[in-house]
């Protein structure tokens, strides 16, 4: 018989994906994932406020970025894990992204028209991929055991 661990304490799942800041192997479930992205974006957002308002650079809130990077890059394989999915597909738009970075250098030395169409080509893919992405976090994991995993792992 399974015993499912569900967390309901939003915090809880803050705090379990901080802590595993560098696994990036196993699953996490939809609800966790979530609970996570919500967490860090309400403290993301009022660090950035305070330091709005008092007028000062953002420092707090830039430190906790960085903080929270390595967790939600670990947070998000792991998501794509439980829908079965390869971190791979993370990996993909990383490469977009160099890519896009790549080309938009290149447009600061030469304006060649066709740097524009490579650099709007791969804003295109990004934006794909992108919703692809948020298609494969939002979708529920599998219900049952798959190479990556048990589902509350």
């Amino acid at each position: 018989m399974k015993t499912e661990c569900i967390e309901t304490n939003v915090f809880l799942s803050y705090w379990n994906c901080i802590k595993k800041y560098c696994h990036f192997n196993g699953r996490i479930s939809r609800r966790n994932y979530w609970s996570f992205v919500l967490v860090n974006f309400i403290i993301g957002f009022i660090l950035g406020y305070i330091e709005g308002i008092k007028g000062e650079p953002p420092v707090w809130s830039g430190a906790y970025s960085i903080f929270v990077a390595l967790p939600a890059l670990a947070a998000q394989y792991r998501r794509l894990h439980d829908v079965n999915r390869s971190g791979w597909w993370l990996g993909g738009l990383l490469i977009f992204l160099f890519v896009y970075g790549v080309t938009e250098g290149i447009m600061e030395y030469n304006g060649h028209i066709i740097n524009d169409i490579i650099s709007n080509v791969v804003t295109i893919l990004i934006l794909i991929w992108v919703i692809v992405l948020l298609i494969f976090y939002i979708k529920k994991g599998n219900p049952e055991d798959n190479k990556y995993g048990n589902p509350q792992a």
